[in-house]
């Protein structure tokens, strides 16, 4: 991966390094500590799961607009926007200690939701960004290595996060439960995030985009006039992404909550099966450029992401920890085989000028399909069982991609035809 990195770009070697510290920070120590933290103030799973679906519907509304303004104003300055953004929500989030009793869940949605509007702008730039700093031979590379950063920067930031609560208790003389020893390391992350945003501003905007793209055993499937927006390919693509990223939608919003409250596990457990979960995709998602030069993006997409469903089965039936840890494990690996292959397959099915918009309304889908699975799986977890949350998630991680085996059927059959 470091001889990969070295060929880039200064550029690119900027954000990814950018896409690093931020997946530290949001994507680890803040991932396994969050909702933690609410537990630990009192709150119930009813109010993290809305708590967490405000975050999330604000990334879904966010991922449309960043879209937009990313095709006029370019897709570096909507990255440095985002960096920004995300900085001034956890400075919000780092003094919820001292709000008000009366204001606080508010200050803490609303502080969420900053977050996720950075966040949103970040993830959907950050595609169009790469897509114009590489050649058309580079881009598998480019994303898989992308994936690999940020599943190596959440292991990091997931495996120190577990243990700073119960290091800060010790030394701090609190009890494990004392929200103060959560606060902490999330008041830490706004330095990390402003050196993410020095990351950004060290890059250039792409000056040409790459080659077009390179026709593959898929593409006349998804012909299209280009007079307009493509509007009705847009919307199955999102509704296919919204099914799709349903499973992880609710074990990343509640797989620690079920660990603290059903199986008893300690943080820095949950924050080592958290991290084994992130590691492990180091080595998967750079396996796929590999998978893809031999079997196409679609397929490799498509495996990756019923696997993914598959692998949450025990997650949801078996209420041990090691069972439903290796499953979450597991379903996290498929996670970053699935991700960069269908990113690629879509987004170079569309010219350079719908792009941004096709990032942004795929981040939406992705984001309001989380959301529905926060907001919704507080509720089935209070009224029936986390197992029924999950097994529903896998359910429609599963459907989507025998959709996307119809869409694979059906680009066969026209190339059978031609």
């Amino acid at each position: 991966m470091l001889l990969s990195i070295r060929n880039f770009s200064p550029s690119v070697r900027a954000y990814l390094a950018a896409s690093f510290l931020l997946g530290i920070s949001i994507d680890g120590i803040l991932a396994v500590l969050f909702n933690l933290y609410l537990l630990r103030l009192g709150y119930s799973t009813e109010f993290i799961g809305i708590v967490n679906a405000v975050g999330l519907f604000g990334f879904a509304g966010g991922s449309l607009v960043a879209g937009a303004l990313g095709s006029r104003l370019g897709s570096r300055r909507m990255l440095q926007l985002a960096t920004l953004l995300v900085s001034l929500g956890l400075l919000l989030l780092s003094s919820s200690g001292w709000v008000p009793a009366g204001w606080q869940g508010a200050w803490l949605a609303g502080s969420y939701v900053t977050i996720f509007l950075g966040q949103a702008s970040f993830f959907v730039n950050g595609s169009p960004f790469m897509m114009g700093s590489a050649v058309t031979a580079d881009r598998s590379t480019l994303f898989s290595v992308q994936t690999a950063v940020q599943s190596l920067a959440a292991f990091s930031g997931s495996f120190v996060g577990g243990f700073l609560p119960e290091l800060l208790a010790h030394f701090l003389g609190r009890p494990l439960d004392d929200p103060v020893t959560f606060l902490i390391p999330i008041q830490s992350l706004v330095v990390i995030s402003l050196l993410a945003a020095i990351q950004v501003y060290r890059t250039v905007e792409p000056r040409q985009m790459a080659s077009p793209a390179v026709t593959d055993k898929t593409r006349p499937g998804l012909r299209m006039s280009w007079a307009g927006i493509p509007l009705a390919l847009i919307l199955l693509i999102s509704f296919i992404r919204l099914l799709q990223v349903a499973g992880l939608g609710a074990v990343t919003t509640f797989f620690n909550v079920y660990l603290d409250t059903e199986l008893h596990v300690s943080t820095s457990g949950i924050g080592i099966l958290t991290s084994l979960s992130r590691v492990i995709g180091v080595p998967a998602a750079l396996l796929v450029p590999r998978l893809t030069r031999r079997f196409d993006n679609l397929p490799v997409a498509i495996v990756g992401t019923l696997l993914s469903a598959l692998f949450l089965v025990p997650v949801a039936l078996v209420p041990n920890w090691l069972a439903a840890g290796s499953g979450y494990i597991a379903s996290r690996m498929m996670v970053s085989v699935r991700f960069p292959a269908f990113q690629i397959y879509v987004l170079e099915r569309f010219e350079e000028r719908w792009q941004s918009l096709v990032s942004g309304a795929m981040s939406m889908a992705a984001g309001l399909s989380f959301a529905l699975m926060a907001l919704g799986g507080g509720y089935i977890a209070a009224g029936f069982s986390f197992r029924e949350l999950f097994l529903l998630g896998a359910a429609l991680t599963a459907l989507s991609a025998f959709m996307l085996l119809v869409v694979q059927a059906q680009t066969k059959r026209r190339v059978g035809r031609e």
